[in-house]
């Protein structure tokens, strides 16, 4: 076991005076969920020392304490070197909670270091996945099983796993510094710069306008439920759900048509968006329940996390935007993903159809589509 400090309140000053001789820190946020922007709370901050022979963990809790109690830690997490593992939601958090407005120019995110590293097209980039496999240990304690689903977690057991959280993000930052080449390493540090700017692009987010929300959520509706029921009279069966694999693999047998393409994992015919739209010429049925998939989809995504932010009491869609989600490079998005939308799906219905598009947008830049 490595020495930390659970800090209690009338300790924080102190704890701060101490966190200023060290050059950099290393930070991890415990919370009761992870959507900061839809009422997830604060529950503690964890710090560590970087740069040095120093190791020292600490952890704060924040719950029932007053923030201008917490100021001294706060302040000094605005001017510090901060290294986190996906540190965007860290900061978030803090800013939520707590009004935390740094000025670093720079955010070192290992999440970021650990993609430069990994060759796969999808590598496990969890912290207790990084762990694992380039630390050789796994983390002594389920409290982050059980944080978020309501179940009793002691403040020992969270700030337990909290400094686990910072010692491994401390480690793997050593680790994969001493791996990177040095071109890696230059690319590492212009991903920092990128890493602070698209935090400030989420953390400003985008006005929802919620009456024209409301009207796309009546036409999404309108238009599943009309699917719906075009797709049973299609199917000849009162009971289908488009959205059930055995309930599609059925009909496309009972149809005649092949299927065109099989799980890698059970051989079983695979029958997802593409191969739906691959063999839509072959009966109406198979278009209509590509167009029903789409708009279930596009209904539970976008829409979805705009009344949840506004059930929240928040004005602006707050997504993520991440420069380490993809091998290509290119910058992804989640909570929502925004390039999910089916926009192609719904318009090569439409073009079949001979319907019109409706396009609409919850910002000034993003813009969704559906048939009409």
């Amino acid at each position: 076991m490595f020495p930390f400090q659970i800090v209690q309140a009338h300790e924080l000053p102190k704890l701060a005076a101490r966190l200023e001789r060290w050059p950099a820190l290393v930070l991890d946020v415990e919370a009761t969920g992870v959507a900061p922007y839809l009422g997830d709370e604060l529950r503690g901050i964890g710090v560590g020392a970087v740069g040095g022979d120093v190791e020292e963990y600490f952890y704060a809790p924040t719950e029932g304490i007053a923030p201008e109690i917490l100021g001294p830690l706060v302040r000094l997490l605005e001017r510090k070197p901060l290294l986190g593992h996906n540190i965007k939601y860290d900061l978030h958090m803090l800013a939520q909670a707590l009004g935390w407005a740094g000025g670093q120019e720079r955010f070192f995110d290992l999440i970021v270091m650990a993609r430069l590293y990994e060759r796969g097209d999808h590598p496990d980039l969890s912290l207790e996945g990084l762990t694992q496999q380039h630390l050789g240990y796994s983390y002594a304690t389920d409290a982050a099983k059980r944080l978020g689903t309501g179940k009793d977690v002691t403040l020992a057991e969270i700030a337990l796993k909290c400094v686990h959280d910072l010692r491994a993000t401390r480690h793997l930052y050593y680790f994969f510094k001493e791996k990177l080449s040095s071109e890696l390493l230059h690319l590492f540090a212009e991903q920092c710069r990128v890493s602070r700017d698209l935090w400030d692009i989420e953390r400003r987010g985008e006005l929802i306008d919620a009456e024209y929300l409301g009207r796309m959520e009546t036409l999404l509706t309108e238009r599943v439920d009309a699917s719906l029921v075009h797709i049973r009279e299609l199917a000849n069966a009162e009971k289908f759900n488009p959205n059930s694999p055995p309930h599609v693999a059925a009909l496309m047998a009972r149809l005649g048509i092949e299927p065109v393409k099989r799980s890698q994992k059970t051989a079983k015919p695979s029958w997802d968006k593409g191969a739906m739209l691959e063999v839509r010429g072959r009966h109406p049925a198979a278009l209509a329940i590509a167009k029903h998939r789409a708009m279930v989809h596009l209904a539970a995504n976008v829409p979805a996390y705009c009344r949840a932010t506004l059930r929240a009491g928040e004005t602006a869609l707050h997504g993520t935007l991440k420069n380490w989600g993809t091998g290509t490079g290119r910058a992804a998005s989640s909570d929502p993903n925004r390039q999910n939308d089916p926009h192609g799906w719904l318009q090569a219905g439409a073009e079949a159809e001979g319907d019109e598009v409706l396009s609409w947008a919850v910002g000034p830049e993003q813009e969704l589509s559906v048939e009409r």
